[in-house]
């Protein structure tokens, strides 16, 4: 009993046919099922991240897939209302949607572009917001100064 580990025998003129081991041909499929879905993950990232859209977040999901298909589990999917009524489905970083504050209900616009995120229409920037929040405070604390304009009070009326 003679067992071969070749993968490719040559077979005359007409080239080189697969003749390996039979056990070999399970786990060979399932890598190229692995290969050919982990793939399309990235295709599908890559075309989300690069073309424009925009619409109502419906829900927002993780897919099943995340685990399987070597993907990071960093990615959230958008399933988006276009203004035309069909529901897409996006694929957004969790980064980018924890960023921009991304919610259900918001109204969310993408620009063509890599460099550019999805972002909600209508929603402050934390710029604002920081500045909103500091103005609230002086309104709140109108006779406090600034921490370095404070003087020091002479030594007996501390007492």
């Amino acid at each position: 009993m003679e067992i071969r580990f070749t993968l490719w025998r040559r077979a005359g003129k007409t080239g080189c046919r697969f003749i390996g081991n039979p056990l070999f041909a399970v786990p060979a499929v399932l890598g190229i099922i692995y290969v050919a879905g982990f793939l399309g993950c990235v295709g599908k990232y890559l075309r989300d991240s690069y073309l424009p859209y925009e619409g109502e977040v419906v829900a927002i999901k993780r897919s099943w897939t995340d685990w399987f298909l070597l993907e990071s589990n960093d990615q959230e999917h958008l399933v988006i209302r276009t203004p035309a009524g069909n529901t897409v489905d996006r694929v957004v970083s969790l980064q980018t949607r924890s960023l921009q504050r991304i919610e259900v209900g918001d109204y969310v616009v993408k620009d063509k572009g890599i460099r550019n995120h999805a972002k909600p229409r209508g929603k402050r920037t934390t710029q604002e917001i920081r500045e909103m929040a500091l103005e609230q405070i002086e309104t709140a604390t109108p006779n406090r100064t600034p921490a370095g304009d404070r003087q020091k009070a002479p030594p007996e009326e501390r007492r």
